[in-house]
């Protein structure tokens, strides 16, 4: 998925996401940044952030010449009455300078309930 897109997830996934970050339309290389975070704000305001730098395996960089980042939610992250979320990453390009991906939007991922 590429961090402009929309995806749907089922309730209580722990199921790596992975998104390809892309700055000009080209794939970023996160090869010599600092870390990166994700940011995620549900339909009722409530802004949760993840970073690879706070020793949780829940945000990583998997492959960072193709700019591809991974967010391993907990099966209580991501919940249907609480849903949509939208979110953007901060690449940090050292531990004091950092841009948004995307730049002037944000993804949306949609969480349905169990049945």
């Amino acid at each position: 998925m590429d961090a402009t897109e929309k995806l749907e997830v089922r309730e209580g996934t722990t199921a790596e996401i992975s998104m390809t970050l892309y700055g000009n339309d080209t794939a970023i290389n996160l090869t010599s940044v600092d870390h990166v975070e994700l940011n995620l704000r549900d339909s009722k305001n409530k802004i949760y952030r993840f970073s690879s730098d706070d020793g949780s395996p829940q945000v990583r960089i998997i492959t960072a010449a193709s700019g591809i980042v991974g967010y391993t939610p907990a099966s209580t992250d991501l919940l249907a009455a609480r849903s949509p979320y939208k979110g953007y990453w901060w690449v940090w390009a050292s531990s004091v300078s950092k841009y948004a991906c995307p730049e002037e939007s944000e993804f949306e991922i949609t969480v349905r309930s169990e049945y």
